[in-house]
């Protein structure tokens, strides 16, 4: 029986879920990284990601494709202006990897040897930095600084300043007259043949290189963005970006402020705990009261551990060196149809399971991010001074972030303290007595009229006398009149004539 959808209403959950699915214009999980997280540090680490590695895909090519599929992969250029034009690209990419590595503290990346190898190995080749400038790295950051850096990103001033007015003429191409003369915007490259699975992988990675090369100022404005690229299937995609990446803050900034925020209705949430929260959140919003979340458990090399559960290296090292009987190895390896030398690496391992998760959206990274935190008792708290949530940090009670706004030299934490002493002096009159009896003698301690163990002792009993005055225990003048008793003025003697 056939079915008219015409009168059909979506549900709010049907409309969340559409609006981070994939569509004819757009693929958001077009790559794959990994997140563990460690409870003691509150710390993540991410994995990003290395398929969009030029040296990676070139290596497979070059063993197993033929002639004319290396010829397409390496980008030859014939005229001088577009291998101009691909220097200067690779330049801006290079100095923004430079940047970026600075940014999120990266040391470590996994392709970085076998980059340089392969580049030593081809000499004729320039290098290409990968489409994704953090490809290959591991990042470690605080479990929170993901929610929060994107949910501030200012993606809007991005799609208004460099992307707009290329939209508005893929959706109104007769909306200027100028227009009309001009080349096709984001020009449509022809269909390309595709022979074989290697046809197939060189086809992925330049359209996602070249999506990467689209989005990447949008991208750039925060980290998930940049790890977690979109392929665009069509030019019209960037608009379809856009509206996700602005969908996503909006809900994670309403999220914070129900799940976090001590002043939102604290008459109905006051008691509720912020995971209560975010359940009574969901329901409202007609979201499934369950979290997906791709985990994994995977073995990874560690050193062994001593009866304190601390890394024992000697230990380890010694597992390393194993020598075993060859007569017994062989057997084994050749009960398990493996070699000598595969069975031998693998019983000097020292691998243990360990549980990351997978993930290939910016929307899950941010849920799983929230879960975790959620799980953990991390809490967010809206800055009294700047509006802006951050991080709290262990027993550590504060209304005011650490960050340093636009147009000022100390953080919300700084100047609300210089705030509270200039209120606090403004209010009680014995804390700018002290301060000028202090100048005054300390003056004198300098040019020694006054010992310094003698001014220890008065600075200790002044603090105690301006305490008395704070609370009204003595009036400001019997307070004045104590300080100019305590080292009086020296007499001078008559000059003799």
């Amino acid at each position: 029986m056939d079915k008219d959808y015409s009168k059909y209403e979506l549900s709010e959950h049907e409309k969340y879920k559409y609006l981070r699915s994939n569509n004819k214009n757009i693929t958001y999980d077009s790559t794959n990284n990994y997140v563990s997280f460690f409870p003691l540090s509150k710390l993540v680490k991410i994995s990003v990601n290395t398929q969009t590695s030029f040296a990676n895909l070139y290596d497979i090519i070059e063993n197993e494709g033929t002639p004319e599929q290396l010829d397409r992969l390496a980008h030859q250029f014939d005229d001088e202006e577009s291998v101009a034009a691909v220097k200067c690209h690779k330049e801006k990419i290079e100095a923004e990897t430079k940047r970026l590595y600075k940014k999120y503290n990266v040391e470590n990346n996994r392709n970085a040897r076998f980059e340089e190898d392969f580049y030593e190995s081809h000499p004729e080749i320039d290098y290409v930095p990968p489409g994704i400038v953090l490809s290959g790295c591991i990042i470690d950051r605080p479990l929170g600084e993901g929610i929060l850096e994107y949910i501030y990103a200012d993606f809007q001033s991005v799609f208004k300043n460099e992307y707009l007015i290329g939209v508005m003429l893929l959706e109104n191409p007769d909306l200027f007259d100028f227009a009309k003369d001009l080349p096709e915007v984001f020009e449509k490259s022809p269909p390309q043949t595709i022979n074989n699975s290697f046809d197939e992988m060189i086809e992925e990675y330049l359209e996602l290189d070249s999506s990467c090369d689209t989005t990447r100022l949008l991208a750039a404005q925060s980290l998930y963005t940049i790890i977690c690229p979109p392929y665009l299937k069509e030019n019209i995609g960037i608009r379809d970006y856009y509206f996700y990446l602005r969908a996503l803050q909006r809900e994670y900034l309403e999220i914070l402020k129900f799940c976090f925020d001590e002043n939102y209705y604290p008459e109905l949430l006051g008691n509720l705990t912020p995971a209560e929260r975010y359940y009574t959140y969901r329901q409202a919003k007609d979201l499934p009261s369950f979290i997906e979340r791709n985990d994994e458990l995977y073995m990874a090399f560690s050193p062994l551990l001593n009866e304190k559960n601390e890394p024992d290296f000697r230990a380890t090292i010694d597992r390393v060196k194993s020598v075993f009987p060859e007569d017994k190895l062989s057997e084994l390896a050749q009960e398990l149809g493996t070699s000598n030398h595969i069975l031998s690496l693998g019983l000097r391992g020292t691998h243990r399971l360990s549980k990351r998760y997978r993930f290939s959206t910016v929307a899950e990274i941010l849920e799983l991010e929230l879960s975790i935190m959620l799980e953990n008792d991390i809490r967010f708290r809206k800055c009294q001074r700047c509006g802006k949530y951050f991080i709290m940090k262990g027993n550590y009670d504060t209304r005011y972030c650490d960050r340093i706004a636009d147009g000022e030299t100390r953080s919300c934490q700084e100047l609300a303290a210089q705030d509270n002493y200039k209120k606090k002096s403004a209010d009680n009159k014995a804390l700018p007595i002290y301060s000028k009896y202090y100048k005054r003698y300390a003056a004198r301690v300098k040019v020694r009229q006054i010992k310094e163990t003698d001014f220890k002792k008065w600075k200790y009993e002044a603090l105690i006398k301006r305490d008395e005055c704070t609370a009204g225990k003595i009036t400001p003048e019997e307070y004045i009149n104590w300080l100019e008793s305590c080292f009086p003025n020296r007499k001078r003697r008559n000059k003799q004539a």
